[in-house]
C-alpha cells in the first residue's frame, strides 16, 4: 500500500482533511469571497469518501448519501430564508437549520431501519 493511501485511510488523515475544508471555508470567505468559500465548500465530500467504503457497500451508501443530500439543501435553504426574511442572527440560523438536518436527518434513519 502506498504511503499516500495509507495516510488518506487512517482515521488521523481523514481527520486533517475534514479540519482543513472547515479552516479553508473561513479563511475563504475572510481573505477573498464568500462565493468562493460556498463552493469550496459545496464540494461533495461524500463523494470521495465513497473511496473509503468496502465495495461492497458503495451502492447503498451512494443511495443513503444522496437522501441526505436532499436533506442538507433544505436545511440549507431554510438557513438562506431564515436570514433573509426572519433576520435571525447568525446562530439563531445555523442552530435551527442544523436542527432540522439532525431532525430529518435522524427520521431517514428511523424509516431505514425499522
Amino acid at each position: 500500500m502506498s504511503l499516500t493511501k495509507e495516510f488518506l485511510e487512517s482515521e488521523f488523515g481523514q481527520f486533517l482533511i475534514g479540519g482543513s475544508t472547515v479552516a479553508g471555508i473561513s479563511y475563504l470567505s475572510k481573505h477573498f469571497s464568500t462565493l468562493i468559500a460556498a463552493i469550496f465548500g459545496g464540494v461533495p465530500i461524500g463523494l470521495p469518501s465513497a473511496v473509503f467504503i468496502d465495495e461492497s457497500k458503495v451502492l447503498e451508501y451512494l443511495k443513503n448519501s444522496t437522501m441526505m443530500s436532499f436533506i442538507l439543501f433544505f436545511a440549507t435553504l431554510t438557513a438562506f430564508l431564515l436570514k433573509k426574511y426572519k433576520k435571525y442572527d447568525k446562530y439563531k440560523t445555523v442552530s435551527i437549520s442544523m436542527f432540522a438536518w439532525a431532525f430529518f436527518g435522524f427520521l431517514y434513519y428511523l424509516y431505514k431501519t425499522y
